[in-house]
């Protein structure tokens, strides 16, 4: 698969300045941080299962919160949870059991109540929290949305590289605005980059796209 490097140097901009005086790659690299970060987010509001990662969690016997920090692997990427593809389903499941999630202060309502296997759970900005409290230990398992990573130039591109011709004409599009000093059509030039994943992703997970446009 491609290489940030490669598609970098396949773009018209690179080919139209190989000498890369008038665009570093520093400044491309940018361009294509903020074309990959975008289409993270598009895959998340689109509530798309392809920007998620998994990860399971052993709960035990009296300890209601868990730290995203403090797991095995530790999880720094954290964004939000997985809503489940039905209504009856949710991202978050103890063996076969779907646990519903609910707000923090719903917690109160437990204080004075016995442990038991966990029917919900509530997040945090930095953990996950379950009611009842365990009686016994569990292995949880989540799928969560992920923040996209730093990328630098010898990164491999992300998602298995779907996205690299949308990503490399994202580029040229968006040196030719700076060029021209013109960022007029800039919200048009990311919407044309949602149009391209949107378009990519509907055949390979078959759900509803729902069309998001960026704030003037």
């Amino acid at each position: 698969m491609a290489t940030v490097q490669n598609i970098l140097d396949a773009t018209m901009v690179r080919y139209m300045d190989p000498d890369k005086t008038t665009w570093a790659d520093a400044e491309l690299l940018s361009i294509c941080q903020k074309g990959m970060d975008y289409i993270q987010q598009v895959l998340i509001n689109r509530g798309d299962p392809y920007a998620t990662k998994t990860a399971t969690l052993s709960i035990t016997d009296g300890t209601e919160a868990y730290a995203f920090s403090a797991m095995t692997p530790a999880i720094s990427d954290f964004v939000s949870m997985y809503q489940g593809s039905k209504l009856d389903t949710t991202g978050v499941w103890i063996s076969d059991s779907f646990l519903t999630p609910c707000r923090y202060d719903e917690r109160v309502a437990y204080a004075n109540s016995s442990e038991g296997e966990p029917t919900k759970y509530y997040l945090t900005s930095t953990s996950i929290g379950f009611l009842p409290v365990p009686d016994t230990t569990y292995t949880v398992t989540f799928m969560y949305y992920y923040k996209q990573a730093a990328l630098a130039l010898g990164t491999t591109m992300p998602f298995g590289g779907i996205f690299d011709l949308a990503i490399g004409t994202f580029i040229d599009a968006m040196a030719a605005a700076r060029n021209e000093q013109d960022i007029s059509n800039i919200t048009q030039l990311y919407n044309e980059l949602e149009a391209q994943a949107i378009g990519v992703m509907s055949r390979r997970t078959p759900i509803r796209p729902v069309m998001r446009n960026r704030r003037r």
